[in-house]
């Protein structure tokens, strides 16, 4: 494993990990499925999204944010090819040519920053190397699911070596609204990426350049208005989940670039590590927030009605948020050891810069088109830079402790203002500029009790930036006190936690089981607080939060999700069922070919897993059941 910052024996690391190679990762996501496909596959990690394919949001052990601004921060920073992906559109990068992906679970504010109380989710795609081989990859199934993935490595002679890869994803719609003036078919999309890799090496020196894109038109999440049965957190009766009443218009695009240098200088007892990394991404999203069609307040029919369940749509909500301009700009140089002595270090430096527009659309769903009637306006410019540093020290052969330690400075500038609203006055720029400094630490040890068996111990902190909303779109001054101002901000989130466990290979190193047990305590805990007397969400803190919990870690294809609430307050409505998942695959290997047969959630289970909060019982479903079949030659 890497996540130390050094290839090291993951039973040997003080720190509770999963490590998912890229078979498993291929078995997982065979149906064309995105990154939340991963979720729930290895202890304590949850992944979801209100914005289908393009916006997941991550948590570990509890802790994660259900803000869906585009400018949210999350308390699990994601780790691409070793460059920190920070906006949450980023995030959700398809994942085809993957070597490994690991979940570094609890605070990792030492070696990987800010943003990391909960953990930290690290990707590495396979690097070029001296072979020339490749594979390519074609599935085929329901709802013509088409999945094509290719790779191929190249020797370039000389110090040279090239890898290049991409894949393919489409399928058809499958929900189909059968309303005139508004979008009549959803939820298929059409997903490309590639991906270049460049590596060279001479003598001491060792470089790796990366260029990678994706390009993604598709739909956002339907959001289905009174699908919660009233008193209940079961679903209507007479709920067809093909079925799709709405008056509004529904698309999502994202188009994203990202470049990175990965260079290495080898001396006699140290390396010096840079890694640059550029990403840029534009992004458009629209949808029916209230997830029917009508309005109360306007005095049109409203629905869609269902079995002892009449229609609520108070009013109508038609949006759209998107990112015209996003840039991310990192850098970082680490000076580490490299003997073999009993002191192992790393010392480094890091630097952040993001400047984000985030674009707010109304429209109107009762004039003929659809028309916009509201625009809003967000920036945000952010600035961090960290000096860091680890030491690790073998007591004895079998006894290892370690410690490290981390200073963040972080900076945002942010304004916004409303330039068009159907009835509300216009609103002049509103500003703010939240910073904070912080001090993070870890300290851990790790005790081999024989070869195959180890236990270990770790304390750490971890610290969450400042967090800034600015949804002035629909912000209404009359219904708030005099002078209170349309941005919330959310001061900086601090965890202490504590864990034990144990980490053994079974059967002959085939094999592998690790247990934790663990406690945190977090300070100032962000919190999104929905509605209220202005109707708007707002960043809060809470005092303070505690979690306790215990993970064992077997890799399986089947995944367990216990009740959890969907928003602060509790509503049996919005109170999440237990549910189990699974997938299943089987296939025929001969010389370099396979064939496959698979099936995603294969027992249809079918509930809400999320929720709108809008006054009318609004609900997102999970995926139903896909199967199909795959083909897969390598040379």
């Amino acid at each position: 494993m890497t996540g130390a910052r050094r290839i090291e024996n993951l039973k040997e690391v003080p720190l509770s990990i999963s490590a998912m190679k890229g078979e498993a990762i291929e078995t997982v996501t065979v149906s064309g499925q995105d990154i939340r496909a991963i979720s729930g596959r290895v202890p304590s990690l949850n992944v979801e999204s209100d914005f289908g394919r393009s916006f997941p949001r991550f948590y570990v052990r509890g802790l994660g944010n259900t803000d869906f601004d585009l400018n949210a921060s999350q308390p699990v920073g994601l780790v691409f090819d070793d460059v920190v992906q920070e906006n949450p559109i980023l995030k959700g990068f398809p994942l085809f040519d993957i070597e490994q992906v690991e979940l570094l679970r609890g605070p990792q504010g030492t070696l990987f920053g800010r943003n990391s109380p909960a953990g930290v989710m690290k990707f590495d795609s396979v690097k070029p190397g001296k072979r020339f081989e490749g594979y390519a990859s074609l599935g085929l199934g329901r709802w013509n699911a088409q999945n094509l993935e290719a790779a191929v490595n190249v020797p370039m002679g000389g110090d040279w070596s090239l890898r290049a890869s991409g894949m393919v994803q489409r399928q058809d719609d499958r929900v189909h609204n059968p309303l005139p003036n508004a979008t009549s078919d959803l939820e298929g999309f059409s997903d490309k990426a590639a991906r270049v890799q460049a590596s060279y090496k001479n003598g001491g020196f060792n470089a790796l350049f990366k260029l990678q894109g994706r390009d993604y038109d598709g739909h956002a999440t339907t959001f289905r208005a009174n699908i919660m049965k009233r008193g209940t957190n079961d679903l209507v009766d007479g709920f067809d989940a093909g079925n799709y009443p709405t008056d509004g218009y529904n698309y999502q695009r994202l188009k994203s670039t990202a470049v990175s240098a990965r260079l290495r200088w080898d001396f006699d007892t140290v390396s010096l590590h840079s890694i640059t990394g550029y990403d840029k991404a534009d992004y458009i999203s629209r949808g029916d927030v209230d997830g029917g069609f009508g309005s109360r307040f306007a005095s049109i029919a409203d629905g869609p009605s269902y079995p002892g369940q009449a229609a609520l749509v108070p009013f109508d909500a038609q949006t759209a948020d998107g990112v015209p301009k996003l840039t991310q700009l990192t850098q970082e140089f680490r000076l580490q050891s490299t003997t073999r002595d009993a002191l192992q270090w790393i010392a480094g430096a890091y630097y952040f810069k993001e400047d984000l527009q985030v674009d707010s659309f109304n429209y109107d769903s009762f004039a003929a088109g659809d028309p916009q009637n509201g625009y809003a306006v967000q920036h945000q410019y952010a600035k961090s830079w960290a000096l860091f540093g680890n030491v690790n020290y073998a007591l004895s052969p079998d006894f290892k402790v370690r410690a490290g330690v981390r200073y963040t400075d972080d900076q945002k500038d942010f304004d916004a203002s409303r330039t068009q609203h159907p009835f509300l006055p216009n609103i002049a720029p509103v500003t703010t500029n939240p910073g904070s400094t912080n001090w993070s630490w870890d300290l851990g040890a790790n005790y081999s009790l024989d070869k195959s068996t180890a236990l270990f111990a770790r304390v750490a902190t971890g610290y969450r930036a400042p967090s800034i909303q600015g949804r002035v779109l629909f912000f209404d001054a009359s219904a708030v006190p005099a002078g209170a101002s349309p941005i919330s901000v959310a001061k900086s989130e601090k965890v202490l936690s504590v864990e034990a466990g144990f980490k053994a290979d079974l059967l002959n190193n085939r094999a592998r089981i690790s247990g934790t047990v663990f406690s945190y305590r977090v300070k100032d805990l962000q919190l999104t607080a929905g509605s209220g007397e202005i109707n708007q969400n707002r960043l809060i803190n809470a005092d303070k939060a505690v979690g306790r919990g215990f993970e064992l870690d077997a890799l399986t294809d089947w995944a367990f999700k216990d009740k959890y609430n969907m928003f602060l307050y509790e509503a049996v409505e919005y109170r999440a069922k237990s549910m189990l998942e699974g997938g299943l695959r089987m296939g025929y290997t001969w010389d370099n070919y396979e064939v496959s047969v698979y099936g995603r959630n294969i027992t249809n289970r079918q509930q809400a897993v999320a929720a709108i909060d809008f006054n009318n019982l609004t609900g997102i479903i999970n995926e139903p059941r896909s199967f199909g079949v795959t083909f897969r030659a390598a040379f």
